[in-house]
């Protein structure tokens, strides 16, 4: 079996694949709970990797230069296009809506005239005016004033709460990700649906979205009108009937109940093979120049007639010799595809080896690896593992500062550092006064976390790479990122 072409954003895929999401996304055209994909990443510049242009469905990956720097994220889940030339790029995962059904009938409480009237309180849905203040709601409404024939007009009462007073259905949940499916076998799954109103509601009509997997979705239960606080199972079976990710909306119709219906986001992905061991290869430190083999297992669910083993960077290939695996695999056997990692140059590197069926959409998998190349250990870095950032949109962080020590009995050569990973944007070098060190000499590099604004906040990884040119030494570097209240 031949290496396959690198497809580009493929760990955006494997990404999206292991949390469920991304991929053909869709989004019910009547509901607000939109799905949307991930987010692209960012370039970023320095150390010794030269990064790989991405690009997929609608979230791009950017080129990264120096350094083994992650990729775009693949949105939408259109098949990924573009080759990279020698990329380290890993990719962003996409995420999936959850389309969200938000009901009950708000009446807003008047606003009083006259005399010192207060403005209603809101019970329920239904104005009710008070002698003081307004109350059952998020607003206080105070009531005019009339004095001397003038009346000051009050603001208005406070939002409805309570039982609607019609029938309101609610479910439990509205999204349902199934994860891994094998290829041919069903998966299932259980809703509640309530009616939290205060009257009988309509028979339910419930529905696959014509676009979707109308065919692979089975639907029971719930074919009854529900009375006031009454509940019915909805049970949910799905057999995907190809490899890679499936997506679609169940609606629910029930009149009166729903206004105008209501959706479960349906996801998951299709299985014919699992690979192992794990999906993370940590070589640790590497000589220049010495190759590093890996073995792959991968073992078929169903049988398999297009698998595909693909590699997109220098540094990895596969050997051929050692590699048992074909284009066909009969369900319950197992092969193996052996891949070396070598560099002949010093710095911190995260490429990996990927492994697919069923063409651009279908399954993908891989395992990731991770290697600092470094030709000498005669630099020491402290701290080393420096305590995560807490960083807020487009604010800077006070610096770590980091001490680089020459522990070797020579000279070093000139020291550089640069940001590297999956979030080296987010990232910063703001000073460092490290040239060269003679033995026992220390220079400091400080480094901020200042995050450009994002439509999600959450943890951000990265990085700090720093060498003479024969050490290499790579801190880790973490950071949660916020929108400032």
């Amino acid at each position: 079996m031949k290496p396959a072409t690198w497809l580009s954003g493929f760990w955006g895929v494997l990404l999206a694949l292991g949390n469920g999401c991304g991929g053909n996304s869709q989004s019910d055209p009547s509901t607000s709970g939109d799905t949307t994909g991930g987010d692209a990443s960012s370039s970023n510049t320095g150390g010794v990797s030269t990064g790989a242009a991405t690009s997929g469905g609608g979230g791009g990956g950017a080129d990264a230069t120096g350094g083994s720097d992650p990729g775009g994220a693949l949105t939408g889940g259109s098949s990924p296009g573009g080759a990279p030339t020698g990329g380290r790029n890993t990719g962003g995962g996409s995420t999936g809506g959850t389309p969200t059904a938000t009901g009950g009938r708000t009446d807003t409480g008047g606003s009083g005239s006259g005399g010192a009237s207060a403005g209603g309180s809101s019970t329920g849905g239904v104005l009710g005016d008070t002698g003081g203040s307004s109350t059952g709601g998020n607003d206080i409404g105070t009531g005019g004033v009339e004095t001397g024939g003038t009346t000051t007009e009050g603001g208005a009462g406070g939002g409805g709460g309570g039982t609607p007073t019609e029938a309101f259905l609610e479910l439990d949940h509205s999204r349902m990700d199934f994860g891994t499916v094998v290829l041919g076998s069903t998966a299932t799954d259980t809703f509640t649906l309530t009616n939290r109103g205060a009257s009988t509601s309509g028979i339910p009509t419930i529905s696959v979205q014509s676009s979707g997997l109308s065919s692979a979705v089975t639907i029971s239960g719930c074919d009854a009108a529900l009375a006031p606080g009454e509940s019915c199972t909805l049970t949910l079976g799905v057999t995907p009937p190809d490899l890679g990710l499936f997506d679609t909306f169940v609606r629910i119709v029930a009149d009166p109940g729903t206004d105008p219906h209501l959706s479960i986001y349906v996801v998951g992905h299709a299985s014919a093979f699992e690979i192992s061991p794990p999906a993370v290869l940590e070589l640790g430190n590497v000589e220049p120049g010495d190759p590093r083999q890996h073995r792959i297992t991968v073992t078929a669910t169903t049988p398999i007639s297009d698998l595909e083993v693909l590699t997109g960077w220098d540094e990895v290939s596969v050997v051929a010799s050692a590699t048992t695996c074909t284009d066909t695999l009969a369900a319950g056997d197992s092969c193996v595809v052996t891949v070396q990692f070598l560099s002949l140059d010093v710095g911190w590197f995260r490429v990996g080896v990927g492994i697919r069926a069923g063409g651009d959409l279908g399954q993908m998998a891989g395992v990731e690896i991770t290697a600092n190349v470094t030709s000498a250990e005669d630099l020491a870095v402290e701290p080393e593992n420096p305590p995560p950032f807490e960083a807020y949109f487009d604010e800077t962080t006070d610096p770590i500062v980091f001490t680089v020590t020459n522990v070797g009995a020579a000279t070093s050569g000139t020291i550089t550092s640069a940001i590297v990973g999956e979030s080296a944007s987010d990232f910063a070098i703001s000073d460092t006064d490290c040239t060269t060190l003679a033995p026992q000499e220390t220079c400091t590099v400080s480094v901020v976390c200042s995050p450009p604004m994002s439509a999600a906040g959450g943890p951000r990884e990265a990085v700090v790479s720093i060498t003479d040119g024969n050490t290499h030494v790579p801190i880790p570097l973490t950071a949660q990122v916020s929108f400032r209240e």
